[in-house]
């Protein structure tokens, strides 16, 4: 556990903004999310300092938590719109779960600089918790307009369409950066 006094300190590392994130944003009214930008600003100047260890655990709790999901998922697929996302989104969860946690074993192994390796660690993070949303949401509204085979007749929206398109397009984008970052790093030798 870091305490306040240390999360500062780290703040005010050289070529770093100790200003609070809250003094650039409009002071009216209560800022919805404001606390999680901070909290993000945190985990970013934390990330420099947290130990291989510390972010195996995220990945394996991330795994753990994203393996319920999709053996949840797998519970409901006869009760969504699209049946078959339905069990994409089951098989998502499941494969996406146990991928983290593989990586969490293999973690120590990843060779990058520390807010690369960082930053590797949220795209994969975020990238597969947003993977089986996006097939869970796509199987609930039986959107298909990026999945035609897996959705042959789409009943969502077009609203929902959009959202379920621009999330996959964000997973394509987050997991191919994330796994090239950590591809590099397994290819890395450490120097001695």
């Amino acid at each position: 556990m870091v305490d306040r006094s240390q999360k500062r300190s780290i703040g005010n590392a050289p070529n770093s903004d100790p200003t609070p994130i809250s003094s650039y944003l409009p002071q009216s009214g209560n800022l919805v999310g404001l606390a999680a930008v901070e909290k993000l600003r945190d985990a970013w100047q934390m990330g420099s300092t947290t130990s291989n260890a510390q972010q195996a655990r995220w990945l394996y709790r991330a795994g753990a938590i994203l393996l319920l999901l999709g053996l949840v998922s797998g519970l409901v697929t006869g009760f969504v719109a699209n049946p078959r996302m339905g069990l994409s989104a089951h098989l998502e969860g499941v494969l996406n779960g146990v991928m983290l946690v593989a990586l969490g074993s293999a973690w120590t192994s990843v060779i990058l600089p520390r807010r690369l390796k960082f930053s590797a660690l949220l795209l994969l993070i975020v990238g597969s918790a947003m993977n089986w949303l996006a097939t869970q949401l796509s199987a609930i509204w039986g959107t298909g307009a990026l999945t035609p085979i897996i959705a042959p007749r789409p009943s969502g929206t077009s609203t929902q369409e959009m959202i379920v398109s621009v999330m996959l397009v964000s997973v394509a984008t987050t997991m191919l950066v994330g796994i090239l970052l950590v591809t590099i790093g397994f290819c890395r030798f450490e120097s001695d």
